[in-house]
Formats: C-alpha cells, structure tokens, sequence
C-alpha cells in the first residue's frame, strides 16, 4: 500500500500547481522568443547552449564551464558502440588543473534511464564530475547500452528487436569490462576508482562477481545507492502485478526500446514547461523517486527534465521488475525459457558476490525508495571485502539525491574524496 504522505505528494504535485498554471504560462510567454533563440541554437553547427544548460549535451556543459572534454568509442563484444565523456584535467578552478600531471582515472557510472550529463546537473562546485575532475582525477563519463549517447551498433539498429534484446547482466559481463580495460589502456595505468549511482553499482557488482579477473583493475569501488536486493520497494507490488505479463509480451514481440523516440525529442520542450510550472513538476518528481525538498534546486529541476530520462531497453526496465519480486539477485528469467537458457535449470542463477573481492564503499539513506536500508545491508553482508558502509547523514536524503542534491557535495562527495586522497 503507498503510504499516505506520498498520497499527500501526488495530490500536491497535480492539484495545487494546476492553479497557479494560467498565471505560470502567460508569465512564461515573455520567455518564449528567447527560448526558440536558444532552440535554434542547439541545431546549429556549434551547437551552442547560449545562457540555459536545457540546451547543453554533456560535451558542451562541460565545455561552457570552462572544462575540457574528450568524447571515447569502445566496442562491446556484441556490437555496441559504447560512448564516454572524458575530463581529462580541471577548469581553470580547480587546484589541479596542470596538464601534465599524473591523473588516476575515474569512472562514474549512471543510474536507470540516465546518461553521462546526469552527473552534471549541478553546478561545479556541487557535481561530482566537475569536482573530482578539480581534484585532480581523470573523469570518465560513461554511457549504458541504448541510451543516446551509446546507440550505435555495428549490426544492428534501433529498430530491431535484437537491437534492445539487453539489460543490466550485459551491461556488467560485457560493457564494464569493455570500458576497464579501454581506459587503463588509454592512460597507461594498472587499475582505475569506480563510482557507480544505482544501476551503475548493480552493473559493476555483475561485472565483477560473473567476471572476477577483473576485481584486480579495481582500486576503490564507491556504490551510490546500489540496487542490487530491491525487496523493500514501495514499487514492489507493482513489479508483481506487472511483470509476469510484461515478461511475456517481450518473450513474445521481442524486446523493445522503453523510451518512446518521441519523448526523447521532445525533452527540451519538457524542460521549458517545468520552468513556467516549476512547482508541479518539483513534486511529480518528489512522488516518483522520493520527497526531500530542501535538497532540490527548483531552477535546477528543469535542466534535469530536458535531460532525464534517457532511453533503456524494456527488458531492463522488466529485469529490475523480477528482482523486485522474487528478492533475489539473479540473472534475467525467461519462464518457460529458463531450462534452455541456464542448462536444464528452472530458476535463474543468482550473481555470486563472494567473487567480488575489489575494495568496496557503500553509501545509502534511510528515505531511499528504491534501495532500502536493509537491502543494502543485505548487498553489504555478502561482500568480502567491504571498507566501509556510510548512512548519509540526513533522514529525508532520497535515491536521486545522491547526484542532484544541494548537499550532495557535503553529505557524500567530501567523503570519497577523503578516501581517493589518504589511500
């Protein structure tokens, strides 16, 4: 049952901001001839994103705070053209900025239906791949499979069923991997820091338990919120309703993009409404990943809309789904298929993480919908080489909170630095 303060949310997020809307858009006409402007602009050879970040793609948000950017393709072992965003040095703010200076690399790795730019959407002093970029890190930005940055494919397109026929398992056994070992070859270094948000810690701790040679290129591994046990969902009643039947429409049609193309067109236009509307879409946002308005930025909410969500195959959206519901940390489920698929066993394997013997620091929040304090504690016990286990220090800290929180910086950022310094 959804408890009732998130009740309150909902009515809150349609109910109250409608009435002030009228007055929010004929406010928000005066904006319109500046935003074609900008529009226009993004299409442009240079692709310029003027004085608004809606407009940025990662490359150029970087660029426009005064940070250099390199744009990396590696090649997934089934096709894939895997992209990343690169900050090879700091702005001219940061205490590192000196070129030639030996940098360790640094991963970051997003969560669901996000990208590269996800760990941006602050400003430098608050972001993560700004700040660990000035502290002297060499910042790799990487992007999932099917997002719109990793869409290429060497076969295949997006319109083939094939295409999306992915989800998180192969993002860990063969994407992770892949970028491991690109990156350590590019900067000439034996091994590398890992910081995944979310998905991107559920990726790694795949990669590492189905693919255990690689803990070895792991220097510090630090799991943002990672969803690995997703028992204590509120959103788990709806995983068991749903995905049975969605399971069987992907085995049946095949898998398909979860994204419609049009919505991802359209992101920018999003963005704009919520400047003109910023309280509907604060707490649309607060009802669907967790309430916790004094860490939110309202002005920044909309540069997230016109750049959040980013597209993902639906038979990872269904992966997380079956986890939710069968509280184990498996591979995917095929029903009926699982005996062809697993040789001759009924149920999925589930993902060995004694095998993840890479130093491990964890971070998580008691208001965190998605992975709970006793998930994570559950992932935690079954680590063998857990360094440390952090609860951030604010009761209403949420799941997004970890990349978009006025705080952040505070609460979770200063604590990795201090570990990357004084290893």
């Amino acid at each position: 049952m959804i408890k009732s303060s998130y009740l309150i949310i909902f009515v809150t997020s349609v109910i109250i901001p409608m009435l002030s809307v009228k007055g929010s858009i004929l406010k928000g006409n005066t904006r319109i001839s500046s935003f074609l402007t900008e529009f226009r602009s993004l299409n442009s050879p240079n692709e310029k994103c003027i004085d608004s970040d809606l407009f940025c793609r990662t490359p150029n948000l970087l660029r426009k705070y005064g940070y250099p950017v390199e744009t990396h393709t590696t090649l997934s072992p089934d096709g894939f053209k895997l992209v990343a965003h690169r900050i090879p040095y700091g702005s001219h703010r940061g205490k590192h900025k000196d070129q030639l200076i030996t940098r360790k690399p640094v991963i970051l790795a997003h969560a669901l239906l996000c990208s590269s730019s996800d760990w941006l959407m602050n400003v430098p002093e608050k972001a993560l791949g700004y700040i660990l970029a000035d502290a002297g890190y060499d910042v790799w930005l990487i992007n999932s499979r099917g997002n719109s940055y990793s869409s290429g494919h060497l076969h295949l397109n997006e319109k083939d069923w094939e295409y999306w026929d992915f989800s998180y398992h192969e993002m860990g056994t063969l994407d992770v991997p892949a970028w491991i070992d690109y990156i350590l070859n590019v900067t000439s270094h034996s091994n590398l820091h890992y910081v995944g948000h979310s998905m991107g810690s559920t990726a790694f701790f795949i990669g590492m338990s189905e693919r255990p040679e690689y803990n070895e290129k792991i220097d510090k591994m630090f799991a943002l919120a990672p969803a690995l046990y997703i028992t204590e969902s509120r959103y788990r009643l709806l995983a068991k309703l749903f995905s049975p039947l969605y399971g069987k429409i992907i085995n049946l049609f095949g898998a398909s993009s979860f994204v419609p193309t049009t919505f991802l067109t359209l992101r920018t236009f999003f963005g704009f409404g919520c400047k003109m509307v910023e309280p509907f879409c604060d707490n649309f946002f607060f009802f669907v990943a967790g309430y916790n308005p004094d860490q939110r930025n309202s002005t920044q909410t909309a540069v997230i809309v016109a750049h959040t969500p980013d597209n993902v195959s639906s038979k990872t959206i269904n992966h997380f789904l079956q986890v939710m519901r069968s509280d184990r940390f498996q591979q995917y489920d095929y029903g009926r298929r699982n005996s062809n698929m697993y040789s001759g066993q009924s149920q999925p394997p589930e993902y060995n993480l004694k095998n993840v013997s890479a130093s491990v620091v964890i971070f998580h929040s008691e208001n965190d919908i998605f992975a709970t304090p006793k998930d994570v504690l559950k992932t935690s016990k079954l680590l063998p080489n857990l360094k440390e286990i952090n609860l951030v220090q604010d009761p209403m800290f949420a799941h997004t909170d970890f990349i978009y929180a006025i705080d952040a910086d505070k609460l979770v950022y200063s604590r990795i630095l201090e570990i990357m310094t004084n290893e």
